[in-house]
């Protein structure tokens, strides 16, 4: 009986130590990357509410619709296409570092397109086509391809 008890306290206490552990190793999303999602998600009107119904607190940032993550939970994309965030586009984004892909078209974004965009070293996709966005000087984005179509723009880099 009392090799029952034993037995029963150390299953208890490896299922405990086994969910403790994973739970440690389980990273969790970058604090400068959600501020980066949450001023973003700020400067935008979400009239479908895909924004305000999925972009929760008690949700990882990683699983928000439109982001992407690599395996330590930085955003590596924001895609949206054909989804009416109006708006305009946060500085805050040249802050998601692992930014390789934005995608924003047709999506009535307005304004100008954040110079801080053309800091980010992964960035390959940049998308902004079909929105109201004043002049992308291509100055901002060394050694990449930038092809405007009308009412947008376009960047594809070979990196």
């Amino acid at each position: 009986m009392a090799f029952f008890f034993f037995f029963i306290r150390m299953a208890v206490l490896l299922f405990l130590l086994s969910t403790t552990c994973a739970t440690a190793l389980t990273p969790t999303p970058n604090a400068t990357d959600l501020a980066a999602l949450l001023a973003f998600k700020a400067q935008l009107k979400d009239p479908f509410g895909i924004l305000a119904s999925n972009w929760t607190p008690t949700a990882s940032s990683c699983s928000w619709a439109g982001v992407s993550c690599d395996r330590r939970q930085r955003v590596t994309g924001l895609e949206f296409h054909d989804v009416p965030l109006q708006g305009s586009v946060a500085p805050e984004l040249g802050n998601l570092s692992f930014l390789s892909t934005l995608v924003l078209s047709n999506t009535s974004v307005m304004g100008t397109v954040p110079s801080e965009l053309g800091s980010l070293p992964w960035l390959q996709t940049l998308d902004l086509s079909y929105n109201s966005l004043s002049a992308l000087r291509e100055s901002r984005f060394p050694g990449s391809i930038i092809q405007m179509q009308e009412p947008g723009y376009h960047r594809h880099s070979s990196k």
